[in-house]
């Protein structure tokens, strides 16, 4: 089977591909996202936020804290920063955490 010049062996349908990791060894997130399960985003750039890597800025949702954050690599400490509005639209997170969620909002 010509594979146009690719080396590497071919994986049987099916099978997971490697998780992608950055040059020192950790993981890499983007193309994965952690959302509430009924996300809607508030702007398509935010959304796009939501798969990105930690190298550049990435908005994940922490079901723990119930709140958006933006992550930190664990290279670089881990934990995140919590926001209440989007960057890019102003759109009040908070509010849009509270909307559909029958559990008080305790905060973050």
């Amino acid at each position: 089977m010509d594979r146009g010049g690719l080396s590497a062996p071919m994986r049987p349908i099916g099978t997971p591909s490697p998780a992608p990791a950055h040059l020192d060894g950790t993981p890499c997130p983007e193309g994965t996202r952690q959302v509430p399960s009924r996300y809607t985003p508030c702007c398509e750039r935010f959304d796009d936020h939501t798969w990105a890597c930690w190298a550049d800025v990435r908005y994940e949702w922490s079901s723990r804290a119930r709140a958006w954050r933006i992550p930190l690599a664990s290279s670089a400490g881990g934990g995140g920063i919590v926001i209440d509005f989007c960057p890019h639209c102003g759109a009040n997170l908070k509010a849009r955490r509270q909307r559909g969620d029958p559990r008080p909002n305790r905060g973050a």
